[in-house]
């Protein structure tokens, strides 16, 4: 008998259950995402300093993960546990990022030579970027590269904001020159309006925003209300820590102004605006941050939360008109409708987002960036992230006490991938970090890789020799052409799979050179 034809799914496999889970306990999720890329950042300058002599210290290593990954198994994770989980671990991850602190610590003192009125800075991104670099230094400075090239920066209470051009996954030196010099200043606040080189913003009564007028695109990016925090009476008819219903949009409230918006800072790289909010019991502090260099708004949050079954939400009512959003996913993303055409569509109301959500027209598009959330939601021309769930069962406590998270609104040109979600995404994620010293090897690079769409995901010494794993995933969607490259001389590489298992055959040569579809994870093992 012929063999009947057996239909293969292609796509997402959506679970209609369980939504609450990407929500609840945000204190424990915010670890989780700390803690990944702590030890990713930690394994590359580690890899690094092992390739010019230093000891490696697989083991703490090792065991950082172990944990990570037994507290990600169900249902610590998920936010559905008992409190006592919870108490441990909270342990359990204070332990790993101390332990990953001290790693990264390790490797630095072998990388970052002491000098003084010398800086390094570094991050373990994948892409070049010219970000803000935070300087704890006294007195009337100015910051230089270390060929001469003047720095612009911020002078705070707290030290400087130093704007440096900082290379993909790498290290960058710069230093500070005594005389203090004045610059322009492109932002300016009056009451409830707001001027910056790329928006003209407002607040209304409520502090949430009204308009927010893209000056670089000549549009306006808000319909309605923009970070409108929405409290909703969140109670489920099954498993409360588990699930959101789709009723709960029934009952609505929002967090209320508490006082005057306060002018924090000032100068010539940012501009931050403290919000207060209060709802019920329950306190809500923002530091709103605009760019001169950067289209994002951030929005730095402190709460202190002490409510039932209530939870809480950002929202941000577009001028966009799509019958899709886009959403971060491990190794790539995944587009969802924003309609409710059918059952199938409208069970799709909470949906998983890691790094961003994003709503996008053919030429322009809006996302809201996090630094630790995972529930979206995006219907008509609204899209939301959702902050706090505070259910009661099984762990009655859950989600009480204090929260410090940060979001982003980014209006962009085109769609997600050419708009530069996905690099600003991992900028409030990966922030640079500055130590005080000088990085000798500064115009080395580790990798360096010729051709779009790759990210680097783990930089690491191998489990069972001595090699180097490099492991990359495409994200853009397309196929591409790259090279692999490094300064400190690649002696040989072989293809792998997760398990570091060769998989390929071993070429000698210092160039690696191959095609990378669309989403495919690629491992190395590389000696150098």
């Amino acid at each position: 008998k012929p063999i009947r034809e057996v239909p293969v799914w292609d796509g997402e496999l959506y679970l209609e259950y369980h939504r609450g889970t990407y929500t609840s306990q945000g204190h424990n999720k915010r670890y989780n995402r700390k803690s990944e890329y702590a030890l990713s950042e930690a394994e590359w300058l580690s890899s690094l300093a092992y390739i010019l002599g230093a000891p490696y210290d697989a083991k703490t290593l090792y065991d950082s993960w172990e944990t990570v990954l037994e507290l990600q198994f169900h249902d610590i994770i998920p936010g559905s546990s008992i409190r006592e989980v919870y108490e441990d671990s909270d342990k359990m991850y204070e332990k790993v990022l101390k332990d990953a602190e001290k790693v990264e610590n390790k490797a630095l003192s072998h990388l970052v030579h002491p000098e003084a009125g010398t800086y390094t800075s570094y991050h373990f991104g994948s892409y070049d970027r010219q970000d803000l670099a935070f300087v704890p230094a006294e007195g009337d400075l100015t910051f230089e590269m270390l060929d001469g090239k003047a720095l612009p920066s911020q002078k705070t209470e707290k030290g400087y904001f130093v704007e440096i051009p900082a290379k993909a996954v790498s290290l960058t030196s710069f230093r500070s020159q005594p005389g203090f010099k004045e610059s322009d200043v492109p932002f300016t606040f009056s009451g409830d309006t707001i001027e910056t080189p790329h928006y003209t913003l407002h607040l209304n009564a409520q502090h949430f925003l009204d308009k927010v007028y893209d000056k670089d695109e000549d549009r306006e990016v808000l319909s309605g209300l923009g970070n409108a925090l929405e409290v909703f009476e969140d109670k489920p008819v099954n498993y409360d820590n588990w699930d959101i219903d789709l009723f709960y949009t029934q009952k609505k409230e929002y967090a209320s102004p508490d006082e005057e918006v306060v002018l924090k800072e000032i100068g010539p790289l940012r501009m931050v605006l403290g919000l207060r909010f209060i709802y019920n019991r329950s306190v809500i502090d923002q530091d709103m941050i605009l760019y001169r260099d950067s289209r994002r708004i951030d929005f730095v949050t402190h709460v202190d939360w002490h409510e039932d079954h209530r939870l809480l939400k950002t929202a941000f009512e577009t001028t966009i008109r799509s019958t899709k959003a886009t959403y971060d996913i491990q190794y790539g993303h995944v587009e969802r409708p924003t309609h409710y055409n059918n059952s199938w569509d409208m069970a799709r109301f909470e949906v998983v987002g890691h790094k961003w959500g994003d709503i996008s027209e053919q030429n322009y598009g809006v996302a809201i960036l996090n630094d630790c959330k995972y529930g979206y939601n995006a219907k008509d021309q609204t899209i939301k992230l959702s902050l706090l769930k505070s259910g009661k069962h099984p762990d009655t406590e859950a989600d009480m006490g204090e929260h410090d998270f940060t979001y982003s609104l980014l209006p962009h040109k085109n769609g997600p991938v050419e708009g530069g979600v996905i690099e600003e995404s991992e900028i409030i994620n990966l922030p640079l970090k500055t130590v005080q010293g000088r990085f000798d090897l500064q115009d080395k690079e580790l990798f360096h890789i010729e051709g779009e769409g790759v990210h680097i995901d783990a930089v690491k010494k191998a489990e069972d020799q001595d090699a180097i794993i490099l492991r990359l995933h495409e994200y853009r969607g397309g196929t591409h052409r790259i090279r692999i490259t490094s300064s400190y001389g690649i002696q040989s590489y072989q293809e792998a799979n997760l398990l570091e298992e060769a998989t390929g055959e071993k070429i000698c040569e210092d160039t690696i050179s191959r095609i990378i579809h669309p989403f495919e994870i690629v491992n190395y093992i590389i000696q150098f």
